[in-house]
């Protein structure tokens, strides 16, 4: 089917996402799609900046790197009433601690806090696991031990 001038990219073609499935923004630029190819437009002048697919592709990489960036990182964190021994500590992983304390707090007969956190992923966490297994009480709770305490004044310092 012939278009005459530029058509949205988007009424005839998916949207671009990242790896992760999030759209990608393109910032001052459009994609738009004529005569079976893609052109970069620029959204201020309307004009077209160019109608090469890997100057389009170059752009939308670098508008995914910008917002790969600005993504909170994952963190291992330890989550207990206070840094004693023998109090249960939580091991566990989150992009956001904070609201993940909330979310435990809910269910706590006592106040808890974050005692300590360190940027890390599930693998990470399953390295804390092994390493404290022997102290597991249940799921990811573990009992505060001498080991724990260093690990969490190692990680506050």
């Amino acid at each position: 089917m012939a278009s005459s001038g530029y058509t949205e990219w988007r009424s005839r073609q998916p949207a671009f996402r990242g790896t992760d499935g999030l759209p990608l923004a393109l910032g001052e630029y459009s994609l738009r799609w004529r005569d079976d190819q893609w052109h970069l437009q620029s959204k201020a002048s309307s004009e077209p900046v160019g109608s090469c697919v890997s100057e389009a592709r170059a752009r939308m990489a670098a508008a995914h790197d910008a917002f790969l960036a600005v993504l909170p990182k994952r963190q291992v964190y330890f989550i207990g009433e206070a840094a004693k021994l023998g109090k249960p500590v939580k091991i566990g992983v989150s992009d956001d601690p904070v609201k993940r304390l909330r979310q435990l707090e809910r269910g706590s007969p006592y106040p808890l806090r974050i005692l300590a956190t360190v940027e890390g992923d599930e693998d990470a966490e399953r390295i804390y696991h092994a390493q404290f297994a022997r102290l597991r009480q249940r799921g990811e709770w573990f009992k505060i031990s001498k080991a724990i305490l260093r690990e969490i004044e190692r990680l506050s310092a």
